[in-house]
């Protein structure tokens, strides 16, 4: 083959040509990412619930899935996102398992329930697609731990709409719980118990999906909802109605109010108490291009509200596979020009560009090939690529070497072949 394209050099050149033509066109498509993709380890199972809150999905489908998955073979952790209309179960498997029979066991045991909401759709259960995290953002300067709460929520459902971010998870801060503590001398004014007054909340926060209503403009979501969500409905809830005809409510025989319900769960960033959100892309994005949809909307974020609200990045976890990308790059140039230089010391500036063009033409015909086979620009394939510098330069110089010393007994072209 050396012998045919020494003996045809268009042929040669347009293989080059061509190389660096497909490298350039294929490097920019390239996903990046910290690691490359390894075996699914996860199993999401998502129902829908049209017409439900988020507390509805939460006590009536997440709690039965925590109920009969959590005796699966090879479960190491099982978690339960529930939201307005869905919920989304993530069962990850113990490193001992297989994946096949994994999931297998996770859709029949879901298939098997029969307690879900009548409302509820059909289960869809399938391997997850891995995510990677590619940044924490840290929210903070409210005026109350509640609205702290509020905010993040809704913070994480903005970011988690962004190009390239699979989900947005809030951390690093306690859930709020209704804390409700009973006056024991008012219970016994009135006659009575603790438990009349549990009974009262449970039987007076009603809340129920009663189904979609289709038009032809749009369609409607339909519940009854007597569920008291907020201190003054607690308060103004009735407990229990006199004799008299008056009524006992809850704000005269217990104080209501908002608490954590795990104080110790929270974390301060220069003395502020803040929520954390994780964010994270799946296998198909890229993390730089995701991270950077992050980094503009934090600080247009920041730009709009000023004040006392503030958005700050606290991880960038891209940045070390843009280190990597950078040392590469670094590396290629410097060794491209320091070859070149010391070839022009002994040979041609003709012979000298042509043994420095094999690294740029490997590379980029190297990016082709992994852009055609599905490998992605990550630690490890850059690993490869900057150790591959060094054996590119290395052979190209032996073999311009050996070319130039049979070149002084024998023509050209045999020379070359």
């Amino acid at each position: 083959m050396i012998a045919f394209f020494a003996r045809h050099p268009v042929a040669a050149s347009l293989i080059l040509l061509a190389g660096l033509y497909l490298g350039l066109m294929s490097v920019g498509g390239m996903e990046r990412e910290s690691f490359p993709e390894f075996t699914a380890s996860q199993v999401s199972v998502t129902i829908g619930y049209p017409g439900s809150t988020a507390e509805d999905v939460d006590e009536e489908i997440c709690l039965v899935l925590d109920d009969s998955l959590n005796a699966i073979n090879d479960l190491d952790e099982l978690s339960c996102q529930s939201v307005s209309g869905s919920a989304v179960a993530t069962l990850s498997m113990a490193e001992s398992g297989d994946i096949t029979q994994f999931f297998n066991d996770v859709f029949s045991e879901v298939s098997a329930i029969q307690d879900f909401p009548d409302d509820a759709e059909a289960p869809a259960v399938a391997i997850a697609a891995r995510t990677e995290q590619i940044a924490l953002v840290a929210v903070g300067g409210l005026a109350s731990d509640e609205a702290l709460v509020v905010y993040a929520d809704t913070l994480a459902a903005v970011l988690a709409s962004l190009p390239g971010v699979a989900s947005a998870t809030v951390r690093g801060i306690s859930t709020l719980e209704y804390l409700i503590r009973i006056d024991e001398a008012a219970l016994r004014r009135y006659g009575l118990s603790p438990k009349d007054v549990a009974d009262a909340i449970s039987a007076r926060s009603v809340a129920s999906p009663l189904g979609t209503v289709e038009t032809s403009g749009m369609n409607f979501s339909l519940r009854l909802d007597d569920v008291r969500r907020s201190v003054p409905d607690l308060n103004a809830l009735a407990v229990v109605e006199t004799d008299d005809g008056g009524i006992v409510r809850l704000s005269d025989v217990a104080t209501v109010s908002l608490a954590f319900a795990d104080p110790d769960d929270r974390s301060e960033l220069d003395g502020d108490t803040v929520a954390i959100i994780a964010l994270s892309k799946t296998k198909a994005d890229d993390a730089l291009d995701a991270f950077a949809a992050v980094d503009a909307y934090v600080a247009e974020a920041n730009a709009r509200y000023g004040g006392d609200l503030h958005l700050a990045i606290i991880n960038n976890s891209t940045e070390t596979i843009s280190d990597q990308i950078t040392l590469v790059l670094e590396n290629a140039v410097q060794s491209l020009v320091l070859v070149f230089v010391t070839m022009c010391l002994f040979f041609s500036l003709r012979e000298a560009f042509w043994i420095s063009l094999a690294l740029p033409f490997s590379f980029l015909l190297g990016l082709f090939a992994m852009s055609a086979l599905g490998v992605t620009i990550n630690m490890m394939s850059l690993l490869a690529l900057l150790m591959s510098i060094g054996i590119i330069m290395d052979d190209s110089i032996v073999i311009a070497e050996n070319i130039d010393k049979w070149r002084a007994e024998l023509p050209p072209q045999d020379a070359a072949s």
